[in-house]
């Protein structure tokens, strides 16, 4: 075997490891979404935020995010879940709602 086939496995196995390990991760998300504890939604939504998967998140389409964005929103004033609210707004064909908050976002100082 050359050092190239050698690299080119060895780096086609930890992509394999990686797919695995994000699909166990989006498992245990999934079920840990279906509990009815919105506290428990709070903190996969924070930890999911916290590790920048972002679209991971607004792909979920639990009805506790909108509750959670909204409520970060008014608390943090962040750019980044403004963002989140319209995106998460356009994917639940809510398109009023997320043309209210990327006006915000046009009209915002900075």
């Amino acid at each position: 075997m050359s050092c190239a086939e050698f690299y080119f496995l060895q780096n086609v196995r930890e992509a394999v490891m990686e797919i695995q390990v994000y699909l166990q991760v989006n498992q245990l998300v999934r079920s840990a979404l279906q509990s009815p504890d919105e506290l428990l939604h709070m903190a996969v939504f924070n930890w999911l935020l916290s590790k920048k998967l972002t679209a991971d998140l607004i792909a979920f389409q639990q009805p506790s995010l909108e509750t959670y964005l909204l409520r970060t929103s008014e608390l943090t004033q962040s750019s980044e879940i403004y963002d989140l609210l319209w995106k998460y707004y356009e994917r639940n064909m809510n398109h009023a709602a997320a043309a209210k908050i990327l006006y915000k976002l046009a009209i915002r100082p900075g």
